[in-house]
């Protein structure tokens, strides 16, 4: 899908340069999307509340007299044989250390830079003599094509294993990003930093979509105990998503400051930036990693004491 978006986006690009027409036209076409999208809109409104209708067969059901029988979940406020059960502590104190373990997720999930790289990418294409557009759909492309094999990957290792190992490869990849834009180590217009630092966006976009990237709706789930899973899971991908904004919207503003400003060479910022990225996403991962060896001692241990009750309470 996002490769068939950069390509249709670079095709739309370079139908309206080549035709003094098509641009007086264009206005009408981005009319029409929105109309389209007005409709999309519509339609994921309507699919709301689909949880609510998949529900209502098994609470639809009538005795013999065609009246409905609403079981306990449907109706708490009827009485029930079971014991009231107290409720437990917060999950927020009682999960302290899947909480923070899930945070270091979320910050190894941007702080790797997936954001910055893919902005940067247009740069790097007008290096080479490429259309910015036209880059972005290569690289769009050895997304799909890296995506591929990450079905393969899942079936011989771990959603840890997968995440670990590529988060530290693309953190690799940005410090092998970084080091040929430093202005002490290539000039400007050099092909040769260009080609280095085109490898390591290659590299990294291959460690996300192998691992990164799919492990993470696999990884998060995994942390928590089932009954808190959707708790869990709602955080996590919460602080990734603010901190997925709060790059896009600082990326240019950082480059711009550890620059000297818009006039100054650019690619020091990016540089920096990119060996910023590099760092936090070696020392994140590491934490990472023994923070998920802690919660799965922890719930082996669970496990254990589950057994040993099931065994006591069988004798």
């Amino acid at each position: 899908g996002t490769f068939l978006v950069a390509l249709i986006g670079y095709l739309i690009v370079v139908d309206v340069a080549a035709d003094p027409q098509v641009q007086a036209e264009f206005k009408h076409l981005q009319d029409r999307f929105e109309v389209v999208n007005v409709v999309h809109l519509a339609i994921a409104l309507a699919l709301l509340p689909t949880a609510w209708w998949v529900a209502e067969p098994d609470r639809a059901k009538g005795d013999q007299d065609g009246r409905v029988n609403p079981s306990p979940e449907v109706s708490p406020l009827l009485p029930s044989d079971e014991p009231e059960k107290k409720p437990s502590a917060s999950p927020y104190r009682r999960l302290k250390l899947h909480l923070a373990v899930a945070f270091v997720l979320a910050i190894v999930q941007q702080f790797t830079g997936m954001n910055a790289v893919m902005n940067y990418v247009p740069d790097i294409a007008a290096n080479f003599g490429l259309h910015p557009l036209q880059g972005n759909m290569y690289v769009m492309l050895w997304n799909v094509v890296t995506t591929v094999f990450a079905i393969p990957l899942s079936r011989r290792f771990s959603p840890a294993k997968m995440y670990l190992s590529s988060a530290v490869v693309a953190s690799v990849a940005c410090l092998l990003t970084a080091i040929p834009v430093f202005p002490a180590v290539s000039p400007a217009g050099s092909t040769a930093g260009y080609a280095v630092t085109g490898a390591g966006v290659l590299l990294f976009v291959a460690a996300f979509q192998l691992g990164i990237g799919p492990a993470f709706w696999v990884l998060v789930p995994s942390l928590f105990p089932p009954e808190d899973a959707s708790m869990g899971t709602g955080f996590t991908v919460t602080v990734q998503f603010v901190f997925g904004l709060a790059i896009n919207f600082s990326f240019p503003v950082a480059v711009a400051g550890v620059s000297g400003g818009s006039t100054g060479d650019q690619r020091l910022g990016v540089a920096c930036v990119f060996a910023f990225f590099g760092v936090i996403g070696l020392i994140s991962t590491a934490i990472l990693a023994a923070g998920i060896r802690a919660i799965r001692h922890q719930q082996q241990r669970q496990r254990q004491r589950d057994s040993e009750q099931c065994e006591h309470v069988e004798e």
